[in-house]
């Protein structure tokens, strides 16, 4: 519900004694909301202690300045799909609310399934969206959550602390799974749990004596309050029964308020509490069997006594869930079995919502019974829909359990899609197991479990399985079914592809083709994948191919029902491979279209691939800033994706370093999982990029010879993988600066020529700037500063109109260098005055401070340096000897002699008043300034 804003603060309400401490963290969560800090507040204990109390009073307190929304959960309804917190965002989010909460309304009003990682994407989107004002999410009996509530409960708080939303809820300390998250949150800083104690015997005695007369004697009181046990809730119900006989009954507590009730009400009781807190009143009638005379003259008795309460449209509940429980729990097991099952068959026949009958007939056990059987499954699907996988697999393996022997195989299809979701990938691959066991499975189902059973066993590891599996989908596919054989074959070639590069997959991307025979996006995906990857094959006709299957004019852009069919949408290949060919223009346009398309629809698989292309893209134009914005978004994103946390963390260190920022690059390198680095199984590792961002970072630390041996790998991973575009993964330039900075010629030399063998055969230009600007290093080493001149001439020609500032600083500061050193120095001072222009516009402080120190060193003025200030080049000399090298080693990295880094060293330790090298160690060098 929400709760419209109104007057007043609020004030504490019966039964808040001794809770200052939770009412203070109330008040300071919500203050903290108001100014744009969120939080979530988890007020635990066990039943009766007043929880839900603390949250109407939070609700109250809010209301003047917060929207509201209100969730309670009900252990009847623990697996209704997005039960929880649907009930508390649907009406914020403009919603109606109903059983099948939380469904996406897409600009298309399409009404396919909905990953879950979609439906929390979603999700996620709707709250940020919403939260122009102050929210607050009140939830009340969190520990009955359903788990795809709790899964987006604690998706929402890691998010809180940038939002005016609050977030507090209740629970019990058992079932675990939600203290456990709140737990996991409070640890991370991003939640704050208030524990609630039983009342002291003072403040139980206080509330006991002001709900009963004075006459009740001082022994009666004891004894009240050792009943109690510090339970306001019991208290409550003592003062009651205190109130109506003077004395306290034998037995359990819990019925002394209906004490007198005849048969009728107590089975009435009964069929209410096994329908759960919140039930449907007409329904309850009929599960206890009662004639309309004895409701009239029994129910009536139990609303007025205050033990039930009437509710919206039909609906009726218990006053508090302790005393649904106690009724609940003091039914004998047979009894409560034929009352669920009675429920069941109800709920059935009154219409409601297939999980809210699904739950009766798992309580109940009905094994064999195909009308539960058939609304399990039906329940299943359902959530399988709105993207409640967790609800879904545990409704799907409901029905199979109730099913037996007598098994639909379409059960097991959707069981085995929930266990994919849920991450089961185990018990997945035993359900395709089962299927591909049933002799009467058609060939085209036969063919999708093959497929399926593909990619799980392929991302559990299990590749030699996965492979074969999808050759015999395609044997079986082949003749009969040439499109689901060309999807077997795209996901054969993706699975080559991840593995062991372009040269791999490219013979079933090639037979994808060639089966493509019938026009649609079937036929585009198979021709934009061979065309992606037979260019970074090495031909460059698959450029040409790419790009027409991605303007198709019968495409229509970025559709689930590609999504479904597993193709990759031929316009995200080709703004891929755009990217590398440097047709810019093309990337951005597709790029922005899917991206938005994606966020649009809530689609973050997309997102994912998208932005990481993106990135790629930015930071080759040098639009840095915006690089890091959707670096960082993307590491968000990957939390509902987490196999790709690999890749984003290697794309955001990308970013950093190109930013100038090493120890934050170092630092997204140190968190990539070292089994990621070493299993060559790893789907989502990121292979030559994160080899190439490792090696960059140790040239620019300082560490050259580390940097070698790294981009020594990935020469060596290029040629393993068939990988022959320079382009795809751009290290050479860095190789051959590398290699040249230890004096090792031969291995710059071999970097040259491995680039200037493929450059040729790519449209690209930055592979021949590379060679050109190799050629003129190589040059200058042999003494041949002509020839050298000629090709740094040539590398600058060669970007003309090619939008690449940062690689066009990179040139421009090499040469500056190269004609320093040879005494040109107004020649290189504008030439240095450029790149540094250029790199400072990026917002590249690497590049930046590089040419800075070229620019000085030529003699470049602007301001007047303190004395005991570090020049750009002594900061240059410094960050190398704090990193080990040798004043050989930096001389050679630098390109200067021995005898000038020792006279620099000489001077960096006058201005920093210490005596020798070791002293440098942990000093915090500031960049030199101009």
């Amino acid at each position: 519900m929400v709760v419209a804003a109104t007057d007043g603060c609020g004030r504490a309400t019966r039964g808040m004694a001794e809770r200052a401490d939770v009412l203070g963290a109330l008040e300071r969560l919500l203050d903290g909301a108001c100014a744009g800090r969120g939080g979530a507040l988890f007020v635990v204990g066990p039943a009766g202690l007043g929880k839900t109390t603390v949250l109407e009073h939070a609700i109250t307190a809010a209301r003047s300045r917060f929207v509201v929304g209100v969730g309670r959960g009900d252990q009847v309804e623990a697996v209704l799909p997005f039960g929880l917190i649907g009930q508390a965002l649907d009406p914020i989010l403009g919603r109606r609310p109903s059983g099948a909460s939380m469904a996406l309304n897409t600009d298309g009003g399409e009404a396919d399934d909905i990953s879950p990682q979609a439906r929390f994407y979603g999700i996620l989107r709707g709250v940020r969206d919403a939260a122009v004002s102050p929210l607050l999410l009140a939830l009340d009996d969190l520990h009955w959550s359903d788990p795809d509530s709790l899964t987006v409960i604690h998706l929402i708080c890691r998010r809180l602390a940038s939002l005016p939303v609050a977030l507090i809820a209740t629970a019990r300390p058992w079932p675990v799974e939600a203290i456990t998250s709140a737990q996991d949150l409070t640890a991370q800083g991003l939640a704050a749990i208030e524990p609630l104690a039983p009342l002291s015997t003072a403040a139980t005695r206080k509330l006991l004596r002001s709900r009963v007369s004075a006459e009740i004697s001082a022994e009666m009181v004891d004894k009240a309050i050792d009943v109690c046990g510090g339970n306001p809730l019991l208290v409550e119900q003592v003062a009651v029964e205190l109130r109506r006989s003077g004395k306290l009954s034998e037995g359990q507590v819990w019925f002394s308020r209906f004490v007198g009730a005849g048969a009728a009400g107590r089975r009435y009781l009964q069929a209410a509490s096994v329908l759960g807190t919140h039930f449907r009143a007409a329904v309850a009638t009929e599960v206890a069997g009662l004639s309309a005379a004895e409701t009239a003259t029994e129910i009536d008795g139990l609303f007025r006594s205050g033990l039930l309460r009437a509710a919206d449209d039909g609906w009726a509940r218990f006053t508090h869930a302790l005393i649904r429980q106690g009724v609940y729990e003091d039914i004998a097991p047979p009894v409560r079995r034929d009352l669920h099952a009675a429920s069941f068959r109800a709920l059935i026949a009154s219409g409601a919502y297939s999980a809210e009958a699904a739950e009766h007939a798992m309580a109940a056990n009905l094994v064999g019974d195909a009308k539960a059987v058939s609304t399990l499954a039906q329940a299943g699907r359902e959530a399988l829909r709105v993207g409640a996988v967790a609800a879904a697999r545990q409704y799907l393996e409901g029905g199979v359990r109730l099913a037996g022997e007598a098994m639909p195989t379409e059960l097991l299809f959707d069981l085995s899609a929930a266990l994919v979701a849920n991450g089961a990938n185990e018990e997945a691959i035993a359900v395709y197991e089962r299927l591909l066991g049933v002799p009467e499975l058609p060939t085209a189902d036969r063919i999708a479990v093959l497929r399926q059973l593909g990619q799980t066993t392929f991302v559990t590891g299990q590749v030699e399985r996965a492979a074969a599996c999808y050759e015999s989908a395609v044997d079986l596919a082949e003749q009969d079914y040439p499109a689901l054989a060309v999807g077997a074959l795209l996901d054969q070639a993706f699975q080559h592809q991840a593995l062991s590069g372009p040269r791999a997959a490219l013979p079933s991307a090639n037979r994808a083709a060639e089966l493509a025979t019938a026009r649609g996006v079937m036929q585009a995906s198979a021709l934009a994948a061979w065309g992606t990857i037979a260019y970074r094959c090495g031909d460059p006709d698959g450029l040409a191919t790419a790009a027409a299957a991605a303007t198709r004019a019968d495409l229509v852009p970025t559709s689930r029902s590609i999504d479904r069919h597993r193709y990759r949408h031929p316009a995200f290949s080709y703004a891929t491979l755009a990217v590398h060919a440097e047709r810019f223009r093309d990337a951005e346009q597709l790029l922005t279209e899917i991206l938005s398309s994606a966020e649009r629809r809530c689609e973050p698989i997309t997102l994912v691939q998208a932005t990481i292309a993106w990135i790629d893209g930015l930071c080759r134009l040098g639009r840095l800033s915006e690089a890091l914005i959707l670096a960082d978004r993307l590491v968000e994103l990957v939390e509902l994706l987490p196999r790709s946390f690999p890749l984003a963390i290697t794309y955001r260190a990308l970013v950093l370093l190109e930013q100038g920022q090493l120890e934050q690059a170092e630092l997204c390198c140190a968190q990539l999982p070292a089994d990621t680095r070493n299993d060559r199984y790893s789907l989502h590792r990121a292979d030559g990029l994160e080899l190439h961002v490792r090696a960059v970072l140790a040239y620019r630390q300082g560490h050259a010879d580390t940097a070698c041996e790294l981009f020594t790998q990935l020469q060596q991973w290029a040629d393993r993988t068939g990988e022959a575009d320079p382009s795809y993964v751009p290290w050479a330039a860095d190789a051959v600066a590398a290699h040249l900075a230890c004096g090792r010629i031969t291995d710059a030399s071999q970097v040259v020529d491995w680039v200037a063998q493929r450059a040729a055969a790519f449209p690209s230009r930055w592979p021949k700037i590379v060679v050109a600007t190799g050629h003129a290093a190589l040059a200058e080493h042999t003494g041949d500063r002509a020839r050298a001149d000629t090709h740094y001439t040539q590398a600058l020609d060669l970007y003309d109109d090619l939008p690449m500032p940062l690689a066009r600083a990179r040139t421009l500061t090499d040469y500056g260098a190269f004609l320093t050193r040879g005494t040109e120095i107004a020649r290189a001072r504008t030439l240095l005055a450029e790149a540094l222009h250029i790199a400072e516009a990026c917002g590249a402080g690497w590049h930046a401070n590089r040419a800075r120190v070229e620019w000085r060193r030529a003699g470049g003025r602007t301001r007047t340096r303190q004395p005991d200030e570090l020049s750009p080049q002594e900061v240059s000399v410094t960050q190398l000897a704090q990193a080990g090298r040798t004043n050989r080693e930096i001389a050679q990295q630098l390109h200067l002699s021995i005898k000038t880094v020792e006279t620099h060293l000489g001077h960096i330790y006058q201005k920093l008043g210490i005596r020798s090298r070791w002293q440098l160690a942990g000093r915090t060098i500031p960049d030199a300034k101009e």
